[in-house]
């Protein structure tokens, strides 16, 4: 319709937005099951849940509903990228917190939804992972921060050599006699 009608011409663009979302929205689709399933899953085996772990997910909800609302104003998309910042840098702080197996599944699926989610709103793919990546990082870095430089000590190392005591066996050479 928007291609055959002239007076709707105006719309083009937007439809092309809408039809390139479609992909990346699908995708969200599934990885949303997936985190649903997994939730469940790591309830059942009483698994310890992080409380920024649900949080994150709300917020990822919270961004999809920003994501409809924006696209029926025709407003810009940054209120939808915002949210999705804050889920990824709460979902990095869900796991610096302690999850296992299956709370560590859910937030490899929530991050990857949040990057659908923000190439659905016209992102480049290495854009949408860097700012999950870093808003993650920061999450993370915010509950347990990185070791510092202190901490780091010079190694003392000794010459290489044959027999030397302290060194690994070569595997590929066989064991020298000692008469």
């Amino acid at each position: 319709m928007v291609t055959i009608a002239p007076a709707r011409w105006h719309r083009r663009a937007r439809f092309r937005r809408y039809a390139d979302a479609t992909q990346h929205l699908e995708r969200l689709v599934l990885y949303a099951r997936s985190i649903a399933r997994r939730s469940a899953t790591a309830l059942q085996y009483d698994e310890p849940i992080p409380p920024a772990l649900p949080d994150a997910v709300a917020r990822l909800g919270d961004a999809v509903r920003e994501l409809k609302r924006a696209c029926k104003s025709g407003e810009d998309l940054e209120r939808t990228r915002e949210l999705v910042r804050q889920g990824a840098e709460l979902a990095g702080r869900a796991w610096s917190q302690g999850v296992r197996t299956y709370g560590e599944a859910m937030i490899s699926d929530l991050r990857t939804g949040q990057s659908e989610l923000l190439r659905a709103t016209g992102c480049r793919p290495e854009d949408a992972n860097g700012t999950v990546r870093r808003a993650a990082g920061a999450g993370e870095a915010e509950a347990r921060p990185p070791v510092r430089a202190r901490m780091s000590r010079p190694v003392p190392r000794r010459p290489a050599g044959r027999g030397t005591p302290g060194r690994r066996p070569d595997m590929f050479r066989p064991p020298t006699r000692v008469a």
